[in-house]
């Protein structure tokens, strides 16, 4: 493989998005006395996990096999910008609403700032620099919407019957329903905020591109 400024920051990404989640799970499985398989379920059970396994799946792509139809698909742009936006908003709850209640150590400390910081700054970084710039359409944010809108579900029909919330703002048992929707609007809006700057930052690049063609 030629080394260039492209396949470089997709080593890097790779090689912390999957140190990132193989510590991750480690630490999860170390510090748990619960059965395996319930351990692991927590371990899915959180947003960040998610998030992070999708981003990194797309730089693993993207690096080692970009012509292959799964390659193709994450290179898009309206499927690797909604990818960002997911990461930002993983970076966004965390440092603004979790990082003052969390104070993890060690490797734990670590693989928080590789999940919350590094990877959504790599993501971003990736789909301004080397993603193509064609233009997005406004509609999009609502298959956007899509994975956090079922994620919310999941978990809260899961919580039901574990008691496990993986974020305190949608803790039906503390909270109750009526709170937890309020959060989950909150968080929405976010999501739905995010898409729109994406998309019309896209627009931006379009236009910017076609103006450059032009001369």
């Amino acid at each position: 493989m030629k080394i260039t400024s492209k396949s470089l920051f997709l080593s890097i990404s790779v090689l912390t998005g999957w140190l990132a989640l193989i510590l991750q799970v480690c630490i999860t499985i170390q510090g748990s006395q619960l059965p395996l398989w319930q351990t692991l379920g927590i371990y899915f059970s959180y947003f960040t996990i998610l998030t992070n396994i999708m981003a990194t799946v797309a730089f693993s792509f993207l690096l080692f096999s970009a012509k292959s139809t799964w390659g193709i698909f994450f290179g898009q742009n309206r499927v690797f910008a909604a990818i960002t936006v997911y990461m930002v908003v993983v970076a966004a709850i965390y440092n603004i609403l979790l990082r003052p209640i969390t104070h993890p150590t060690g490797l734990g400390k670590l693989t928080n700032e590789m999940m919350h910081v590094m990877m959504p700054l790599l993501s971003l970084a990736y789909w301004i620099i080397f993603v193509k710039k064609d233009e997005l359409e406004w509609k999009l944010i609502w298959s956007w919407l899509i994975y956090p809108f079922l994620y919310v579900c999941v978990i809260l029909v899961t919580g039901n019957f574990s008691s496990h919330y993986p974020y305190p703002f949608i803790n039906v048992a503390k909270l109750g329903y009526q709170q937890v929707l309020l959060n989950s609007v909150g968080v929405a809006l976010l999501f739905a905020s995010l898409c729109l700057v994406m998309i019309r930052l896209s627009k931006i690049r379009a236009k910017a591109r076609k103006d450059t063609s032009r001369q």
